[in-house]
């Protein structure tokens, strides 16, 4: 027994100290000083002690060993437990913060963490110090357990004493467990390591992993971020408060790691020496973001365990309505789900029922997909086959989807994709000269300028789909015609723009060239009429930021104007616009409804906003460019059966023609005739498909084909309509029968 705890006491104090050396070792790197390489060491080294002090129990009994048994073994182990406590308190406490900006890790810092872990221990010192005054542990010899033998063992001298020390350590160990408790609902995946926001939580200094400057910034009492994969600005207008927001507008380049570090630099702070990290969090209230929905999920974990809501204006994915999942999400932008119930009634009121689709491999496609599948088994549409895009080109996988476009019978495809992620496909969709193909496409690329030019016409012409509603922001073309190099010259973003724009490079004052040098020199100033950059003619996108921008501002004007005792909070009490805290900002956001260019804008109880879509035709203008024509809209809001209404007559089909074609050429079938099975293929007729549909003036996955029985159980095209009605009726009979 003596041999093998030593054993163990030996090889664990070893193991432990080898973990310490490497902790040394690497002391100076970002993982162990965001591990809080302080308590860190300080465990490592009591663990070291722990097993040291199990030797003590080994040997013959002497009065310094009785006395340093156990008093020795409860000091290093309530150090051990006060370090484990410390640290879980500190992240406990970061994590449960109200808002990023409070004190309260003011009292959780390098000092105060110090002072806990020696306070803890000291108590435990006091009580052994008593003990061994007063009462001190002693040899003894025990002649009572065997009546032939005499054991040498150490008496505890005070029973009291005793239990005293190991109920202090059992005490720490049930507050550790109570920490740990409270602490069950923080996120799964934090991690120290991982997580830049506990870098001043449980590190003795802040270290900035790497600069990410704000592409705007602006100065004023309340804290508004921005991610927005685009180069341009949004301007709070009309504020008649002495308390201005203010904003910082970061690039997320619409991706998932430029969401992340942009969220992360929003909530750091811009500069290391005056980052407010270092010492709490930044006084961030809400943010307007991101561009896609697998940004948004990224970044709205990352602000949920600080409760900071979050208003998206191009995120639709139907996962983002889960409040248990994203309780601080919002948008002003319909959810999936109502997108997929637009497109079903669309495909009902032109009696499509034969379609195959075409996604983004993300949570955007596989979200809309489910969403269809789910529709379509109440409508009787039939999917043909799906597709997707991947997220990183791939020519083989390109070439893969276009082949089963080409010999699948659906002549009817929805596309749910980014402009960036379709932009490949559809070149190499012209480059084969596929044509022929009715497209119906989701809100993300309906209305992409980068698929206007007039040699997309012939293959994408008559283009149908869902788009967000249109608005209008007064004096955003006056603000536009306003921004030059000359007005922002150290504007990085406005160079660029102006490079963009115009073809030129910059020359700037110290003598370098911005863009490309082999460009023609710009003045910076240059006219900026009639460039796309400040057509507000058909603004979408940047309205939904405007709606986003104004629920912000009614949601803070609602917040100051609050009136004692008739709050929302505690006791009818109402928020102190001096000391805000995010969790306050989304209780008025949460209820905040107004009217903006004569939409009714507010949120529902899953943070969706009023659903409602444009339908928008791609037609051919006199340059031969394709237009967005708006041919109808969606309206949730009203009854069932109602909310779709199209002007057919306005609508141009693919083809250039006035009518909707059929959504299938041909269909096969499995059928078991005869009791064996065979393979039925229906081969439409052009001249009858034409003819069925005009008849029709509508069509249907199942057109009556011509066709008769050749042999044995194979049908081949020849003229006979009655034959192909036959087999259908009998068909339908056996299945009756079975």
């Amino acid at each position: 027994m003596g041999l093998t705890l030593t054993v163990i006491s030996v090889v664990g104090a070893c193991l432990t100290a080898a973990i310490l050396l490497v902790f040394i070792r690497h002391r100076n790197t970002p993982i162990v000083r965001v591990n809080n390489s302080e308590l860190s060491f300080f465990i490592l080294l009591s663990l070291i002690l722990c097993f040291l002090c199990a030797l003590l129990f080994i040997g013959e009994p002497t009065v310094w060993s009785c006395m340093l048994r156990h008093t020795a073994f409860s000091i290093t182990f309530s150090l051990c437990i006060s370090c484990i406590l410390g640290k879980t308190l500190v992240v406990l406490a970061a994590f449960t913060a109200t808002r990023p900006g409070n004190n309260i890790m003011k009292w959780l810092g390098p000092k105060q963490q110090r002072v806990i872990i020696f306070a803890c221990t000291l108590v435990q010192v006091l009580i052994c110090s008593v003990w061994l005054i007063a009462a001190p542990p002693f040899p003894f010899k025990n002649t009572q357990y065997s009546r032939s033998k005499i054991i040498l063992e150490c008496s505890v001298g005070s029973d009291w004493a005793f239990w005293s020390v190991l109920g202090y350590i059992g005490l720490l160990a049930c507050l550790c467990f109570v920490l740990a408790f409270l602490a069950r609902k923080l996120p799964g995946n934090f991690n120290e390591a991982n997580h830049g926001q506990t870098n001043s939580i449980s590190a003795s200094s802040c270290i900035l992993q790497g600069l990410f400057e704000p592409s705007f910034l602006a100065n004023g009492h309340f804290m508004i971020g921005g991610l927005f994969p685009l180069h341009y600005r949004v301007e709070m207008s009309y504020w008649n408060y002495t308390q201005k927001p203010s904003y910082e507008i970061y690039d997320s380049c619409a991706t998932h790691v430029g969401g992340q570090r942009a969220i992360l630099a929003a909530l750091n702070g811009p500069e290391e020496a005056q980052s407010a990290m270092c010492s709490g969090t930044a006084p961030l209230l809400v943010v307007i973001g991101d561009s896609g929905s697998s940004q948004s999920i990224v970044v709205s974990g990352t602000l949920q365990p600080f409760r900071i809501p979050m208003i998206s204006y191009f995120s639709t994915c139907s996962c983002l309505s889960d409040r248990k999942k994203y309780p601080t999400f919002f948008r002003v932008i319909p959810s999936d789900d109502y997108q997929v119930k637009a497109i079903t009634r669309l495909l009902l009121q032109f009696g499509w029922k034969w379609v195959g689709m075409i996604a983004e491999d993300d949570d955007y496609g596989r979200y809309a997909l489910q969403g269809l599948l789910r529709e379509f088994r109440n409508i009787g549409v039939c999917l043909a086959y799906y597709e997707m895009i991947p997220k990183v080109y791939n020519q083989r996988r390109i070439h893969e989807i276009l082949r089963v476009m080409k010999q699948s019978t659906a002549k009817v495809v929805i596309a749910f994709a980014g402009e960036g992620e379709l932009y490949p496909l559809l070149k190499e969709y012209m480059d084969q000269n596929i044509t022929g193909i009715q497209w119906i496409a989701s809100e993300a690329w309906v209305t992409a300028s980068i698929f206007t030019g007039s040699h997309f016409y012939p293959f994408l012409g008559g283009t149908i789909g869902f788009s967000v509603r249109q608005g209008k922001i007064p004096g955003l073309k006056d603000y536009l015609l306003t921004v030059n190099p000359l007005r922002h010259p150290k504007n990085a973003l406005v160079q660029e723009l102006w490079g963009v724009l115009y073809g030129c490079f910059l020359q700037t004052p110290n003598g370098t060239s911005q863009n490309f040098p082999q460009l023609p020199a710009c003045t910076g100033q240059e006219p900026l009429l009639d460039t796309v950059y400040v057509d507000t003619s058909n603004l979408r996108l940047s309205y939904c930021v405007y709606k986003a921008v104004y629920a912000i501002a009614y949601s803070l004007h609602n917040l100051i104007s609050c009136e004692p005792g008739k709050g929302p909070f505690q006791n009818s009490s109402c928020a102190d616009p001096a000391n805000l805290y995010p969790w306050q900002m989304q209780q008025y956001l949460q209820e905040v409804s107004f009217i903006i260019s004569g939409e009714e804008v507010n949120f529902d109880e899953k943070g969706d906003s009023v659903p409602s879509y444009d339908l928008i035709n791609w037609q051919r203008d006199t340059s031969g460019k394709i237009q967005f024509i708006n041919v109808g809209m969606f309206d949730g809001a009203k009854d069932a059966g109602k909310e779709l209404f199209i002007k057919e007559d306005a609508i141009v089909w693919t083809g250039n023609k006035s009518q909707a074609r059929c959504s299938h050429t041909r269909l096969s079938i499995r059928l078991h005739v005869m009791g064996f099975n065979s393979n039925i293929q229906l081969r439409s007729l052009t001249a009858l498909d034409t003819w069925l549909c005009s008849l029709l003036s509508r069509c249907w996955c199942l057109c009556a084909v011509t066709a008769v029985l050749q042999d044995p159980g194979r049908l081949f095209v020849v003229g006979s309509l009655s034959a192909a009605l036959t087999v259908y009726h009998v068909t339908m009979a056996r299945l009756v029968i079975r």
